[in-house]
């Protein structure tokens, strides 16, 4: 189990006051993605996803990227309401010698906010592996309690909103940092948080 956070709101223009992604990998069948955005005005904000192939779209829970025998199940937990478009053009559109072609999904919030957080789960696995496809997000005091059912075990995380919050759920507690469980069958139990 993996923990990455990087802040990138001075990229976008105008500037937003916040872009800060984390991304928890449990290797090999997991991936979370954990978005928290702040405009200075209440804005919309979208969620990009690229591939080669045209991507699967049956709603916000059921997203599937696919390329030869590989495929990527993709569950957009939060926020709830969102609305999809895709495209394989490219805006700007690229030099003339640029050939390539990919598609584009764009996910958007159904309205304007300050702030907004996204919490999408990734399962990559080969076509014919079936995972299990169970996860939950409650909203709780201070951020998110993330439970996802794995093919060997359960994996659970604490999200904050807030860096000061205290945050509680599952017997964990967390002082405005992730926080992470992970029970698989067989080895022991592995905690992993970003609290000092």
């Amino acid at each position: 189990m993996d923990i990455v956070v990087g802040e990138a709101g001075i990229a976008y223009e105008p500037p937003l006051e916040r872009f800060t992604r984390a991304i928890v990998f449990v290797k090999p069948e997991l991936v979370i993605v954990y978005d928290r955005l702040e405009a200075k005005e209440p804005s919309t904000f979208e969620y990009w996803l690229h591939a080669i192939n045209k991507i699967n779209v049956k709603n916000q829970h059921e997203v599937q990227v696919s390329n030869d025998n590989v495929v990527c199940d993709v569950d957009f937990l939060s926020p709830p309401g969102l609305t999809f478009r895709q495209t394989n053009e490219y805006d700007p559109k690229p030099r003339p010698r640029f050939k390539m072609k990919e598609w584009h999904l764009t996910a958007e919030t159904p309205d304007k906010n300050k702030r907004m957080e996204f919490v999408t789960v990734y399962r990559p696995h080969r076509i014919e592996e079936k995972l299990p496809s169970e996860a939950n997000l409650e909203k709780i005091k201070g951020g998110y309690a993330l439970k996802v059912r794995l093919s060997d075990g359960n994996f659970e995380a604490l999200l904050p909103t807030d860096d000061s919050a205290s945050l509680e759920a599952f017997g964990l507690t967390s002082k405005g940092a992730i926080k992470c469980r992970l029970k698989q069958s067989g080895r022991p139990v592995g905690i992993l948080g970003l609290e000092e």
